[in-house]
């Protein structure tokens, strides 16, 4: 077993469920390892710890078995990556909250390539369900990753695009790894763990629940380096989506449709709000291909698209690494990173410029900033 500690990330993960994101990093700093931890006869004086976590951690100590845990996952093929692991994806980790622990089924190295989320309505029209179709086919048979939810609608036919291309897409579930998440795509499940991939963030077992969707959409926009709207209605799921991405800086395609047409507001607003219309494919691919060009210039980077050229390392400090949490890859002004960081512009414009030392930002005139 490669990382002898997994056992006890897997038990700890199923002990807790949604508390062991918030508390991993607290226990790992004390115990220095969570097989310290879960072997330790005291009575857990982690600080920060609630009463209720610690009154589970203390008892499932008692009664959980780790390795019947693991396992029972190996038995049934299910792997699982944690967040200190070199398979874990760099994306997912450029983003505040990120999982501590993915299980997957099929090819895990799809978590680290060139990747754009499709997302949009369960009940798409005719001609959402062939876009969405297009763009993914198009976009996997030229190398990216098609990343979605494998939710009725927009999602499953990206899933089916993708796969019609040569398997290129990751489907992120909202329910436990071995559980497909609507029954009527339990075909497309099966062929996406056979010939993609397959990953959730909640422990083996865990059945749907309304809340787990929206964190389900928050992985699936913290892996894409851009996401893509296509059709979704005023207040629609795809739209938290959206949100997530903006929040982490990703960058926001949407393609139009219709007004008359209630599945085309979702896209229409967020085009009025300075998301990039697209009408093909070729579009998407034009940004990654900017991005080549841009890194190219800049003497570091010479494939299509990489964003592992520059990965924040342990050495930025919490300022630079506030700042780059808020830069995309489209120009900001200095006075909207003053608005979404809160710094004092002192403190901004110093961590900027050892961001620019890094490499990890470029300045343009009029003082816009961009992270490249």
């Amino acid at each position: 077993m490669e990382n002898p500690d997994k056992p006890y990330w897997l038990a700890l993960h199923d002990l807790l469920g949604v508390s062991f994101n918030r508390v991993c990093a607290g226990l790992l700093s004390y115990y220095g390892s969570l097989g310290e931890c879960w072997q330790a006869k005291d009575q857990v004086p982690v600080p920060g710890l609630k009463d209720e976590v610690r009154h589970r951690l203390i008892q499932g100590r008692k009664t959980k078995d780790p390795f019947k845990i693991w396992l029972l996952c190996q038995n049934r093929g299910i792997g699982a990556v944690v967040f200190n692991e070199k398979q874990f994806s760099k994306e997912l980790l450029q983003i505040p909250g990120y999982p501590c622990i993915l299980y997957y089924y099929g090819n895990l190295n799809l978590l680290n390539t060139p990747s754009v989320a499709i997302v949009g309505t369960r009940k798409p029209s005719a001609y959402g369900l062939l876009q969405s179709r297009m763009f993914a086919e198009t976009l996997a048979g030229q190398g990216y990753c098609v990343i979605s939810g494998m939710a009725e609608g927009i999602d499953g036919a990206a899933h089916e695009g993708a796969l019609n291309a040569g398997a290129r897409t990751i489907a992120v579930l909202g329910t436990g790894i071995d559980t497909a998440y609507p029954k009527c795509h339990q075909k497309l499940y099966e062929r996406l763990c056979r010939e993609a991939l397959v990953i959730s963030g909640f422990p083996p077992g865990t059945p749907p629940r309304k809340w787990q969707f929206p964190q389900r959409n928050q992985i699936i926009s913290g892996l894409a380096q851009r996401v893509l709207l296509i059709e979704a209605q005023a207040r629609s799921g795809a739209l938290i989506t959206c949100d997530h991405a903006l929040e982490q800086g990703k960058d926001i395609c949407a393609l139009p449709g219709p007004v008359t047409n209630p599945r085309s507001i979702g896209p229409l607003r967020l085009i009025q709000q300075g998301a990039k219309l697209v009408i093909s494919p070729h579009d998407v691919m034009l940004d990654f291909a900017h991005a080549a060009v841009v890194s190219t210039a800049m003497g570091y980077q010479t494939t299509l698209f990489d964003r592992t050229a520059y990965a924040p390392s342990q050495e930025l400090g919490p300022d630079e690494r506030k700042i780059l949490e808020r830069l995309s890859y489209e120009p900001v002004h200095i006075d909207r990173l003053l608005e979404w960081t809160g710094m004092a512009f002192g403190t901004l414009h110093l961590g900027l410029a050892n961001l620019k030392k890094r490499q990890a930002v470029d300045e343009l005139p009029g003082n816009y900033y961009l992270r490249i």
